[in-house]
């Protein structure tokens, strides 16, 4: 069928977002005949793909080209290489790869891109090796401010409290503590919903999560916030009763002149 296809030209690098390509398919189950065919068609993964996959001899090549005045074929920027191989490595995860490529990549500790690879990095689903995954995190997360924020104002912090994948909260405490471990701030609101992580975690209900926030000096009554947007107002709207007591039986910090 693919070999009809192709012969009444469809295209060999098709791809779906957030799915995959054909291409990135056939490598992914190792039907050696479906990648020749589609090869001989033009079909050529992307640099995501090369690092999802852990081709790390393409990588190289890759990498090679993207440093030359002739980006590789597979981009039309050969800035966007390591990026892109970087992106595909951290899910994955493949450590090696990452290794490879970070010695290639000059971006500042706070540069926005780091956010982009490490929030990619936390998809986890029941099957995945949580080592290595942790591994290839700790990877990136060295070499970037653990305090770089999205579009959105997010921090990692606040993307390990939502929703994400299939992340246990044993997952959560271990992601959130390497971060950190590394410096980040407890204290950092988004521009959405005007909430510092610990307010996302009492929203969501990471009860492992809230009492390790609150472990680094994470402030249970932000008097700061808006109202609607202090933890205990996320606990209790949310339903959280086990959180919004916790809070609730925190002490009031004292005023630092009594």
């Amino acid at each position: 069928m693919a070999a009809t296809l192709l012969d009444h030209r469809a295209n060999p690098t098709t791809n779906v977002y957030a799915a995959t390509s054909a291409l990135y398919g056939a490598y992914k189950r190792q039907d050696h005949a479906l990648i020749t065919l589609l090869e001989r068609h033009g079909g050529r993964l992307n640099a995501v793909g090369v690092g999802a996959l852990g081709l790390s001899e393409q990588a190289s090549r890759w990498l090679a080209d993207s440093a030359s005045s002739h980006p590789a074929e597979a981009s039309r920027d050969g800035a966007a290489i390591p990026r892109d191989l970087l992106w595909g490595a951290t899910e994955c995860p493949l450590p090696d790869v990452i290794a490879l490529v970070l010695p290639r990549v000059d971006w500042p500790r706070d540069d926005r891109r780091w956010y982009g690879i490490l929030e990619n990095g936390p998809y986890l689903d029941r099957a995945s090796d949580r080592p290595r995954h942790l591994q290839a995190f700790r990877l990136v997360l060295d070499r970037s401010d653990p305090n770089v924020r999205s579009a959105r104002g997010t921090t990692l912090l606040h993307e390990i409290a939502a929703s994400r994948g299939e992340l246990t909260a044993e997952d959560r405490v271990a992601y959130a503590s390497l971060v950190l471990d590394a410096g980040a701030r407890v204290d950092i609101r988004d521009d959405l919903l005007r909430s510092t992580a610990l307010g996302w975690a009492c929203r969501w209900g990471r009860l492992d999560l809230v009492e390790l926030l609150l472990g680094h000096g994470a402030d249970p009554f932000e008097a700061d916030a808006e109202p609607w947007a202090t933890p205990l107002a996320w606990a209790t709207k949310a339903g959280h009763d086990d959180i919004a007591t916790l809070l609730a039986d925190r002490p009031m910090a004292r005023p630092a002149n009594d």
